[in-house]
């Protein structure tokens, strides 16, 4: 197989959000703090020291990591076979490492690097500066980047800006760095203007992200990071796969004892042991036993390379020799039996035996599902006796629930505020005396992953935690730190990603797959990204079974726009006019000619999907649904429906929506908060009425309303209305809207503000239909749904023709429009009732009710003659 890593590509993962409006506190930390938050005080120490010295290296040439990288040119694609090792398409430079350096530094416009030696004191007399009564002192003329910002600081709060003796060349050089940034992803030009605008948005973003960045960065006072010098610290630190990875290479028969330490001791199960070593592991073990004097034997099979492997057995040995079990190894040289009591392991024959995986985590029987929590965090009952087991299963406790929004807001006053209490209990437990003999590295990791999933403005939290583990000498692993630094990728901060690395160097761990991983997501450029993965190849990562398909995840993006371009120099910032007319199976056999058949997991083919319909691509996202749910294990997930759904409203496709919906329900995928939040937009963007109020009316019922349509219905609605023959001039007064609550709840409406009615109506419906299932599903009710609409289109549109039409014949005055209320698509519900009771109903159905909706739209008034 073929990673064809010598073509270009600029493949990055975007996230899909709903709101937008993150529900994390801004508080004046160094990570996030802008210059207004800081004290006078605080804003004098920090700039005390670093005024008087003359500029970096790097601040007047900007050699960091933010530099761009041109020029490194891969040696041309071989033609291989999909039975070809990793390594035929992967051509690595012949030349020595000082001229890979060499030749990176060439290509690099700003590569010139000079030594940090510090002014005197007349040369830093003689530096022009610039003073703002903002930062309390003045900052030196040759940092441009903080002068942007001093001159955006000035324009606020109305007042006149002073003129800005930076030259405008100098500006556009500054922001032009950021440009050509190898941590920003350029634009794309796509064939639906509304994804070309949406690449455009995010390339600015990121621009402005890392202009943001460089000024905490000089406010703080510390250097730039090379890029460069990251990926050589990984290089040389990094432990290199120096043999072929070996499937069931070798096999552990083990007592009952140690196959139940396996299982259930914390920090030593097979899945720890796998995180720490990169062998893979099973446990065979039979899943009942029968009444016997010894219990039945458990067999290990443990895969991967020499060293992992060695590793892997020290581990097993080790807690064979803590817990007294008792084990025997075969296939290697010179195996050697743990106990003497070895060849006393019973096995029984005939007996059905239960496999557990180390690579399928939710296979721990310690795992804990996220559930729905409809309590305070506070009421989640602690153990009475801290132990490893108890420690752990409550910090899953409270990292897996999940408190719905609403009843966060009842509950805390707010979701951050909720948030922030979590937390309190977090540290309270690894604070808490009594549980320091209790802790554990899982449970570490559990909050690790709670705190980097809420963004990087609660990274404080993590890297405190982490800093009372090491101190209390809890033992740490690469994982943690990995787990650590992934919120500086999500933020491509480089600064803080290479601080935790040196930092997970100086304790002792070394970089793992994961780690280059890591880092291999903060580039944005293609190039960069090639060389990245050359020396992945080189240190021996592709024999690892799992290498494959997350590369291919990197590149999925990539591939999807250079499969049929013409010219493949512009296949990476141009996907127009490309040839997807034979759909979606011959860019899936190019795959698995690149990749093998290994690359077919479910992320990448998500991956895929969000390039399609950036591309408008959406027969061939319906075919790529189907072969998700024909070729892998893991079906389509609601973030596969979400995607459909979310390009579709992009490109204003109706029909594309319905048919992904369909899907939906016949694999019966779950519908969340930005399922309905997208096809909601999607009917107001088109003035489809009828729409609009069944979504609304879905979503209230099962609590999936986002704040985008609260917002939405709260300032479309009208309680207070005119007659229905009201008349008026101006047509854009009444569109076509329907009535988003019941006519029983206007007294209630009334005495609530208007930004209040919207969530009102969600409770309401809520409250009194939750226990109610629709008859229909959603994708069957917006296809009657749109022809509805359409008729009410063609009345308004007539009505306004006509009132054109009197207008061009000079009568006296043209006729007035009005609203008129007609009756919408009403929803029909239907309560369902438990089996086996006969009340006059269809076993398992119940009584039934419509939800009735009027639409308001605009008609011609009746003239008089």
């Amino acid at each position: 197989m073929s990673l064809g890593i010598t073509l270009s590509w600029r493949a990055r993962s975007h996230r899909l959000g709903v709101s937008r409006i993150s529900l994390i506190p801004r508080s004046p930390r160094w990570s996030r703090a802008y210059p207004a938050h800081l004290s006078l005080a605080c804003r004098q120490s920090i700039h005390t020291d670093f005024v008087a010295t003359t500029r970096r290296p790097g601040e007047a040439d900007y050699e960091s990591g933010h530099a761009p990288a041109q020029g490194i040119t891969p040696k041309p694609s071989h033609s291989v076979t999909a039975n070809s090792s990793v390594a035929a398409e992967v051509s690595l430079p012949s030349a020595p490492r000082t001229g890979e350096r060499q030749a990176l530094n060439d290509a690099d416009r700003a590569s010139s690097r000079k030594p940090w030696t510090p002014q005197s004191s007349t040369a830093a007399k003689n530096t022009p500066r610039i003073t703002s009564g903002r930062y309390g002192s003045s900052s030196p003329i040759d940092q441009p980047l903080s002068r942007l910002k001093l001159d955006s600081e000035r324009k606020q709060d109305g007042k006149r800006a002073t003129r800005d003796p930076i030259p405008q060349n100098q500006r556009n050089k500054a922001i032009q760095k950021y440009k050509d940034s190898v941590l920003v992803s350029p634009p794309i030009t796509y064939d639906v203007a509304r994804e070309t605008r949406t690449s455009s948005q995010r390339y600015e973003e990121g621009v402005q992200r890392q202009s943001r960045l460089s000024i905490i960065r000089q406010i703080k006072g510390v250097r730039f990071t090379n890029w460069r010098d990251t990926l050589d610290l990984l290089r040389l630190r990094t432990r290199g796969v120096l043999t072929a990875w070996k499937p069931y290479a070798r096999k552990i028969d083990a007592s009952a004892d140690l196959a139940e330490a396996l299982l259930h001791t914390v920090d030593y199960t097979i899945w720890d042991i796998q995180d720490r070593s990169r062998c893979q592991i099973e446990l065979h073990w039979a899943e009942k036993q029968k009444p016997s004097a010894r219990p039945p034997a458990a067999r290990l099979l443990l895969s991967g390379d020499d060293h992992a492997l060695e590793h892997a057995v020290e581990e097993i040995t080790r807690l064979a020799t803590r817990i007294g079990g008792r084990m025997r190894i075969d296939g290697a040289i010179g195996s050697r039996v743990s106990t003497p009591l070895a060849e006393e392991l019973n096995f029984p024959d005939g007996q059905p035996m239960k496999t557990w995986h180390s690579t399928l985590h939710f296979e721990r029987p310690a795992n804990q599902v996220q559930y729905t929590l409809e309590r305070r965090y506070e009421e989640i009952a602690k153990p009475r006796v801290w132990t490893p087991q108890t420690f752990e299963a409550y910090i899953a406790a409270l990292t897996r629930s999940c408190l719905a929004p609403t009843l966060a807001h009842k509950l805390y006053g707010s979701g951050v505020a909720a948030t922030n209490a979590l937390l309190g209990l977090l540290h309270g437990a690894f604070d808490d005396p009594e549980a320091r003999s209790s802790l554990s590295t899982r449970a570490l990791k559990l909050a690790l992953q709670f705190i980097e999933s809420h963004g990087h403005s609660y990274r404080h939290h993590a890297l405190q935690l982490v800093d009372d583990m090491q101190r209390l000498g809890l033992r740490l692993d690469t994982d943690v730190f990995n787990i650590a630094m992934g919120s500086n990728v999500k933020v491509k901060d480089l600064d803080g990603f290479d601080v935790m690395l040196k930092r997970m160097l100086r304790y002792g761990c070394l970089p793992n797959l994961d780690t280059w991983m890591l880092f291999l997501q903060m580039m944005g450029n293609e190039r960069v990204r090639r060389h990245v993965i050359k020396i992945m190849h080189s240190l021996g990562f592709f024999s690892e079974p799992r290498a494959v398909p997350l590369i291919a995840n990197q590149l999925a993006h990539f591939d999807v726009r250079e499969y049929g371009a013409t010219d493949k120099e512009l296949a990476s910032v141009d996907v127009r006019g490309q040839d997807w007319s034979d759909g979606i199976r011959p860019f899936m056999e190019s795959m698995d000619a690149k990749y093998g058949s290994s690359w077919k997991t479910l992320a990448n083919f998500n991956k895929i999907m969000n390039e399609l319909g950036r591309m408008g691509k959406y027969e061939c996202c319906l075919e790529l649904f189907y072969a998700i749910s024909e070729s892998t294990a893991r079906k389509p997930t609601t973030l596969t429906i979400n995607t459909m759904l979310l390009h579709g409203r992009s490109g204003r496709k109706l029909d594309f929506v319905i048919a992904a919906l369909e899907r939906a329900h016949k694999h019966r995928i779950h519908l969340d908060e930005q399922s309905y939040h997208e096809v909601f937009q999607l009917a107001f963007r088109l003035r489809k009425p009828n729409m609009m109020g069944l979504v609304w009316r879905f979503a209230s019922i099962k609590r999936m309303t986002s704040w985008h349509m609260r917002n939405r219905v709260s300032h479309n609605t009208y309680i207070d209305r005119p007659p229905a023959d009201a008349k008026t001039d101006n047509g854009h007064d009444w569109p076509a809207l329907p009535r988003f609550h019941q006519p029983d709840m206007v007294a209630e409406l009334q005495r609530l503000p208007v930004k209040k009615r919207g969530p009102a109506i969600a409770n309401m419906l809520w409250a009194r239909y939750a226990s109610w299932v629709p008859v229909d599903p959603l994708h069957a009710m917006l296809a009657r749904a749109w022809e509805a609409d359409n008729a009410v289109h063609a009345a308004v549109k007539q009505a306004k023709q006509e009132r054109t039409a009197l207008l061009s014949q000079n009568l006296d005055g043209p006729a007035p429009l009005r609203k008129i209320t007609v009756p919408g698509l009403p929803l029909v519900l239907r309560r369902p009732t438990m089996l086996g009771l006969n009340d006059g109903f269809p076993r398992g159905l119940g009584e039934s009710l419509e939800l009735e909706q009027s639409i308001t739209h605009l008609a011609p008034s009746s003239r008089t003659d």
